[in-house]
Protein backbone atom coordinates (compact mmCIF):
# COMPACT_ATOMS: atom_id res chain seq x y z
CA UNK A 1 0.00 0.00 0.00
CA UNK A 2 1.97 3.16 -1.40
CA UNK A 3 -0.27 5.42 1.09
CA UNK A 4 1.23 3.84 3.99
CA UNK A 5 4.52 3.22 2.40
CA UNK A 6 7.74 5.83 2.90
CA UNK A 7 9.33 6.59 -0.46
CA UNK A 8 12.68 6.12 -1.11
CA UNK A 9 15.25 9.28 -0.87
CA UNK A 10 15.43 11.21 -4.48
CA UNK A 11 17.04 9.28 -6.85
CA UNK A 12 19.49 10.61 -9.41
CA UNK A 13 20.71 9.12 -12.81
CA UNK A 14 23.70 10.13 -14.26
CA UNK A 15 24.84 6.38 -15.79
CA UNK A 16 22.94 3.56 -16.40
CA UNK A 17 20.44 2.49 -14.11
CA UNK A 18 18.25 -0.80 -14.01
CA UNK A 19 15.42 -0.97 -11.55
CA UNK A 20 13.54 -4.27 -11.19
CA UNK A 21 11.19 -5.33 -13.46
CA UNK A 22 7.17 -5.37 -12.77
CA UNK A 23 7.56 -3.89 -9.23
CA UNK A 24 6.45 -0.13 -8.08
CA UNK A 25 9.53 2.08 -7.01
CA UNK A 26 8.16 4.97 -5.16
CA UNK A 27 10.80 7.80 -4.44
CA UNK A 28 10.32 11.10 -3.08
CA UNK A 29 11.44 12.76 -6.52
CA UNK A 30 13.45 10.99 -9.43
CA UNK A 31 15.93 13.39 -11.23
CA UNK A 32 17.62 12.15 -14.63
CA UNK A 33 21.44 13.57 -15.84
CA UNK A 34 23.22 13.73 -19.35
CA UNK A 35 24.01 10.63 -20.01
CA UNK A 36 21.46 8.95 -17.54
CA UNK A 37 19.43 5.74 -18.36
CA UNK A 38 16.86 4.46 -16.59
CA UNK A 39 15.42 1.23 -17.69
CA UNK A 40 14.61 -2.44 -16.35
CA UNK A 41 15.09 -6.00 -17.22
CA UNK A 42 14.33 -7.49 -20.46
CA UNK A 43 11.04 -10.11 -21.13
CA UNK A 44 11.82 -13.37 -19.76
CA UNK A 45 9.54 -15.74 -19.82
CA UNK A 46 7.36 -16.26 -16.94
CA UNK A 47 8.85 -13.90 -14.85
CA UNK A 48 7.36 -10.67 -15.76
CA UNK A 49 9.97 -8.66 -17.26
CA UNK A 50 10.49 -5.62 -19.67
CA UNK A 51 7.77 -4.00 -17.26
CA UNK A 52 9.06 -1.13 -15.47
CA UNK A 53 6.65 0.87 -13.08
CA UNK A 54 7.63 4.38 -11.45
CA UNK A 55 5.81 6.59 -8.47
CA UNK A 56 7.24 10.13 -6.92
CA UNK A 57 5.79 11.72 -4.01
CA UNK A 58 7.57 15.28 -5.79
CA UNK A 59 9.08 16.24 -9.42
CA UNK A 60 10.52 13.83 -12.06
CA UNK A 61 12.98 15.78 -14.20
CA UNK A 62 14.75 14.54 -17.29
CA UNK A 63 17.13 16.73 -18.29
CA UNK A 64 19.07 16.90 -21.46
CA UNK A 65 20.53 13.98 -22.44
CA UNK A 66 19.14 12.06 -20.11
CA UNK A 67 16.36 9.36 -20.95
CA UNK A 68 13.55 6.25 -19.35
CA UNK A 69 14.00 3.55 -22.01
CA UNK A 70 12.63 0.50 -22.01
CA UNK A 71 13.08 0.36 -25.66
CA UNK A 72 13.97 -3.40 -27.17
CA UNK A 73 12.76 -5.06 -23.84
CA UNK A 74 9.45 -6.77 -25.07
CA UNK A 75 8.47 -10.05 -26.53
CA UNK A 76 11.55 -12.20 -28.70
CA UNK A 77 12.11 -11.60 -32.36
CA UNK A 78 12.23 -14.84 -34.04
CA UNK A 79 15.29 -16.63 -34.24
CA UNK A 80 16.89 -17.52 -37.36
CA UNK A 81 19.01 -21.21 -36.97
CA UNK A 82 22.10 -20.27 -39.44
CA UNK A 83 20.55 -23.28 -41.49
CA UNK A 84 20.22 -23.17 -45.21
CA UNK A 85 17.71 -25.12 -47.12
CA UNK A 86 14.35 -25.11 -48.54
CA UNK A 87 12.03 -24.22 -45.50
CA UNK A 88 10.94 -21.71 -43.43
CA UNK A 89 12.13 -19.83 -40.19
CA UNK A 90 10.31 -18.99 -37.11
CA UNK A 91 7.82 -16.22 -36.68
CA UNK A 92 8.24 -13.65 -33.27
CA UNK A 93 6.65 -13.60 -29.99
CA UNK A 94 4.07 -12.41 -29.05
CA UNK A 95 1.43 -12.21 -25.91
CA UNK A 96 1.24 -15.61 -25.62
CA UNK A 97 4.66 -15.73 -24.46
CA UNK A 98 4.99 -19.18 -27.06
CA UNK A 99 7.98 -19.41 -29.25
CA UNK A 100 6.89 -18.24 -32.81
CA UNK A 101 7.06 -21.38 -34.91
CA UNK A 102 8.16 -21.63 -38.56
CA UNK A 103 5.93 -19.83 -40.59
CA UNK A 104 5.05 -17.09 -42.83
CA UNK A 105 1.87 -16.21 -41.03
CA UNK A 106 1.70 -13.41 -38.07
CA UNK A 107 2.12 -14.86 -34.83
CA UNK A 108 -0.84 -12.58 -33.13
CA UNK A 109 1.16 -9.56 -32.75
CA UNK A 110 4.47 -11.65 -33.68
CA UNK A 111 5.84 -11.30 -37.50
CA UNK A 112 5.95 -14.13 -39.66
CA UNK A 113 9.34 -15.99 -40.44
CA UNK A 114 10.78 -15.76 -43.78
CA UNK A 115 11.53 -18.46 -46.15
CA UNK A 116 14.62 -19.68 -48.31
CA UNK A 117 13.18 -21.99 -50.92
CA UNK A 118 14.62 -22.88 -54.78
CA UNK A 119 11.14 -21.64 -55.85
CA UNK A 120 10.86 -18.46 -54.16
CA UNK A 121 14.35 -17.22 -52.98
CA UNK A 122 14.85 -15.65 -49.88
CA UNK A 123 11.77 -13.63 -47.99
CA UNK A 124 12.60 -11.69 -45.37
CA UNK A 125 10.87 -11.87 -42.11
CA UNK A 126 7.78 -9.76 -41.23
CA UNK A 127 7.20 -7.03 -38.98
CA UNK A 128 5.87 -7.34 -35.73
CA UNK A 129 2.25 -5.29 -34.47
CA UNK A 130 0.93 -4.14 -31.31
CA UNK A 131 -0.56 -0.35 -31.16
CA UNK A 132 -0.95 -0.63 -35.53
CA UNK A 133 -0.18 -3.86 -37.45
CA UNK A 134 3.42 -4.26 -38.50
CA UNK A 135 3.97 -4.44 -41.96
CA UNK A 136 4.64 -6.96 -44.72
CA UNK A 137 8.07 -7.84 -46.00
CA UNK A 138 8.95 -6.69 -48.99
CA UNK A 139 8.17 -8.93 -51.66
CA UNK A 140 11.09 -10.82 -53.68
CA UNK A 141 10.98 -11.15 -57.60
CA UNK A 142 13.54 -14.34 -57.81
CA UNK A 143 12.78 -15.67 -61.49
CA UNK A 144 10.51 -12.58 -62.49
CA UNK A 145 7.38 -13.50 -60.66
CA UNK A 146 5.96 -11.34 -57.74
CA UNK A 147 6.66 -13.65 -54.51
CA UNK A 148 5.12 -11.98 -50.88
CA UNK A 149 7.36 -11.49 -47.69
CA UNK A 150 6.10 -13.15 -44.08
CA UNK A 151 3.28 -11.51 -43.04
CA UNK A 152 3.21 -8.69 -40.23
CA UNK A 153 1.69 -9.34 -37.02
CA UNK A 154 -1.69 -7.49 -35.97
CA UNK A 155 -2.60 -5.23 -33.30
CA UNK A 156 -4.01 -5.93 -30.08
CA UNK A 157 -5.12 -4.19 -26.83
CA UNK A 158 -7.09 -0.42 -27.16
CA UNK A 159 -5.84 2.89 -26.49
CA UNK A 160 -6.78 3.34 -23.58
CA UNK A 161 -4.76 0.18 -22.48
CA UNK A 162 -7.96 -1.10 -20.17
CA UNK A 163 -6.16 -4.79 -20.73
CA UNK A 164 -3.22 -3.34 -18.83
CA UNK A 165 0.49 -2.61 -19.42
CA UNK A 166 1.08 -4.52 -22.52
CA UNK A 167 4.67 -5.97 -24.24
CA UNK A 168 5.93 -4.72 -28.27
CA UNK A 169 6.14 -8.32 -30.08
CA UNK A 170 8.89 -9.81 -31.91
CA UNK A 171 9.53 -9.68 -35.80
CA UNK A 172 10.20 -12.93 -38.16
CA UNK A 173 13.32 -14.09 -38.98
CA UNK A 174 15.09 -13.40 -42.00
CA UNK A 175 16.75 -15.97 -44.15
CA UNK A 176 19.79 -17.13 -45.43
CA UNK A 177 18.72 -19.24 -48.72
CA UNK A 178 21.62 -21.13 -49.83
CA UNK A 179 24.31 -20.43 -47.65
CA UNK A 180 25.21 -21.80 -44.42
CA UNK A 181 26.49 -19.37 -41.92
CA UNK A 182 28.81 -20.70 -38.53
CA UNK A 183 29.02 -17.26 -37.22
CA UNK A 184 25.91 -16.31 -35.57
CA UNK A 185 26.48 -12.42 -35.43
CA UNK A 186 24.93 -12.58 -38.96
CA UNK A 187 22.34 -14.87 -38.61
CA UNK A 188 19.22 -12.10 -39.56
CA UNK A 189 16.75 -12.59 -36.51
CA UNK A 190 13.54 -10.74 -35.92
CA UNK A 191 13.57 -7.69 -33.54
CA UNK A 192 12.47 -7.72 -30.04
CA UNK A 193 9.48 -5.78 -29.13
CA UNK A 194 9.33 -2.71 -27.08
CA UNK A 195 8.80 -2.83 -22.94
CA UNK A 196 6.13 -1.17 -21.08
CA UNK A 197 6.80 1.86 -18.83
CA UNK A 198 4.12 3.57 -16.27
CA UNK A 199 5.35 6.79 -14.43
CA UNK A 200 2.73 8.53 -11.91
CA UNK A 201 3.71 11.83 -10.63
CA UNK A 202 2.78 15.14 -9.44
CA UNK A 203 4.25 17.07 -12.27
CA UNK A 204 6.84 15.52 -14.76
CA UNK A 205 8.99 17.89 -17.05
CA UNK A 206 11.12 16.31 -20.04
CA UNK A 207 13.94 18.95 -21.14
CA UNK A 208 15.42 19.57 -24.71
CA UNK A 209 17.25 16.65 -25.57
CA UNK A 210 15.44 14.13 -22.80
CA UNK A 211 13.19 11.86 -23.76
CA UNK A 212 10.91 8.54 -22.78
CA UNK A 213 11.29 5.81 -24.87
CA UNK A 214 9.93 2.18 -25.72
CA UNK A 215 10.58 1.57 -29.55
CA UNK A 216 11.02 -1.83 -31.18
CA UNK A 217 14.36 -3.34 -32.26
CA UNK A 218 15.69 -3.19 -35.85
CA UNK A 219 15.50 -6.48 -37.23
CA UNK A 220 18.79 -7.99 -37.88
CA UNK A 221 20.60 -7.47 -41.73
CA UNK A 222 21.18 -10.45 -44.00
CA UNK A 223 25.44 -10.18 -44.26
CA UNK A 224 25.40 -13.54 -46.37
CA UNK A 225 24.87 -13.30 -49.82
CA UNK A 226 21.08 -13.70 -50.94
CA UNK A 227 19.85 -13.82 -47.43
CA UNK A 228 16.99 -11.48 -46.48
CA UNK A 229 16.24 -9.34 -43.41
CA UNK A 230 14.78 -9.86 -40.40
CA UNK A 231 11.59 -8.40 -39.47
CA UNK A 232 11.28 -4.99 -37.04
CA UNK A 233 10.24 -5.55 -33.68
CA UNK A 234 6.86 -3.54 -32.50
CA UNK A 235 6.95 -0.15 -29.96
CA UNK A 236 5.89 -1.21 -26.14
CA UNK A 237 4.01 0.62 -23.94
CA UNK A 238 4.37 4.41 -22.04
CA UNK A 239 1.32 5.57 -19.58
CA UNK A 240 2.01 8.83 -17.99
CA UNK A 241 0.04 9.90 -15.63
CA UNK A 242 0.16 13.67 -13.86
CA UNK A 243 -1.32 16.61 -13.22
CA UNK A 244 1.44 18.46 -14.93
CA UNK A 245 3.57 17.61 -17.96
CA UNK A 246 5.93 20.29 -19.74
CA UNK A 247 7.56 18.02 -22.32
CA UNK A 248 10.00 19.69 -24.75
CA UNK A 249 11.76 16.42 -25.42
CA UNK A 250 10.61 13.04 -27.01
CA UNK A 251 8.13 10.32 -25.77
CA UNK A 252 8.09 7.68 -28.39
CA UNK A 253 7.16 4.33 -28.82
CA UNK A 254 7.78 2.87 -32.68
CA UNK A 255 8.36 0.00 -34.62
CA UNK A 256 12.23 -0.88 -35.70
CA UNK A 257 13.02 -0.94 -39.08
CA UNK A 258 13.45 -3.91 -40.85
CA UNK A 259 16.61 -5.77 -41.75
CA UNK A 260 18.07 -5.31 -45.14
CA UNK A 261 18.73 -7.94 -47.42
CA UNK A 262 22.54 -9.47 -48.09
CA UNK A 263 24.14 -9.01 -51.15
CA UNK A 264 22.83 -10.46 -54.11
CA UNK A 265 25.86 -11.29 -56.48
CA UNK A 266 24.37 -10.29 -59.56
CA UNK A 267 21.17 -12.47 -59.27
CA UNK A 268 18.43 -9.59 -58.53
CA UNK A 269 15.35 -9.94 -56.72
CA UNK A 270 16.62 -13.08 -55.14
CA UNK A 271 16.08 -11.44 -51.74
CA UNK A 272 14.23 -8.61 -49.65
CA UNK A 273 13.40 -6.50 -46.82
CA UNK A 274 11.97 -7.02 -43.47
CA UNK A 275 8.54 -5.51 -42.36
CA UNK A 276 8.38 -2.30 -40.47
CA UNK A 277 7.87 -2.62 -36.73
CA UNK A 278 3.98 -1.29 -36.13
CA UNK A 279 3.68 1.74 -33.34
CA UNK A 280 3.88 1.09 -30.05
CA UNK A 281 0.58 2.70 -27.55
CA UNK A 282 1.12 5.78 -25.85
CA UNK A 283 -1.51 6.92 -23.19
CA UNK A 284 -0.93 10.57 -21.83
CA UNK A 285 -3.35 11.24 -18.22
CA UNK A 286 -2.97 14.92 -18.39
CA UNK A 287 -4.70 18.03 -16.70
CA UNK A 288 -2.04 20.34 -17.59
CA UNK A 289 0.19 19.94 -20.26
CA UNK A 290 2.59 22.63 -21.31
CA UNK A 291 5.43 22.61 -24.64
CA UNK A 292 7.33 25.89 -25.29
Amino acid sequence: DLLSSKPEPHLIVNELVKLAPNKIHFYEAITIQKNGILTTEPFKKGENNGILRIRCVGNLIIEKGGKIDVSELGYLGGLNSGISSDGIDPQGMSYDEKIGIKSLAANFGGGGGGQSSSKYGSIAGGGGGYGTDGKEADHNRYSGKDNPGAKGGKAYSDEKLTEGLKLGSGGGAGSLYSNSESDKNKWPHGGHGGGALEIIAPEIEIKDGGGIYSNGQNGKSGQTTYASGGGGGSGGTILIRTPKLINNGEIIAKGGLGGKQGPNSNCNGINSIGGLGGFGRIRLDVFDFEKN
